[in-house]
């Protein structure tokens, strides 16, 4: 990603499903409108309320989300940013082809064994482990980037992202 990049609307799209995603879950009292919330200000403050944009890069949103809460681009957003640092990963280590990642407090065994040997564990983020699935260049079919959020795991929530290749 470079320093002048900016979230799009499919891009919002992938942090509103997300967070609904583990809202759903979670089944946590309020976790709906917190995800809704997340997602409103995420977009004012990388789009902007009319869509023209404030200017913000994906890297402000990150270095702001640690800052102290009165200066915060995303509050209480310990999901929507580790969505934002998955996107960032896929898109400066998987430029060519489709990869899938499944994020699960657990591993998903469910997941593996779908996959087989394909299912790699591409690391951890905080308590969240990744597994990716790198897709072969002649099953790119789709002319845009995909995001689909999965809650069908019987090993805990995943999250499913889908690239088209560059």
């Amino acid at each position: 990603m470079n320093a002048v990049s900016r979230l799009t609307a499919k891009e919002l799209n992938l942090a509103a499903r997300t967070v609904f995603a583990e809202a759903a879950t979670e089944g946590l009292n309020g976790q709906m409108a917190v995800a809704q919330t997340m997602y409103d200000q995420l977009h004012h403050n990388i789009i902007g309320a009319d869509g023209s944009g404030f200017g913000k890069t994906l890297e402000e949103v990150i270095k702001n989300a640690y800052t102290t809460p009165t200066n915060q681009d995303i509050r209480g957003s310990s999901c929507l940013e580790a969505v934002i640092r998955v996107f960032l990963e896929g898109q400066r280590i998987f430029t060519d082809h489709y990869v899938y990642f499944f994020m699960s407090d657990r591993g998903s065994s469910y997941w593996r064994n779908y996959w087989d040997t394909h299912y790699v564990n591409m690391g951890k983020l905080k308590n969240h482990t990744f597994w990716g699935v790198a897709i072969p260049d002649d099953e790119k079919t789709q002319p845009f980037a995909r995001y689909v959020a999965s809650v069908d795991d019987p090993d805990g929530w995943t999250f499913v992202y889908e690239e088209a290749g560059s």
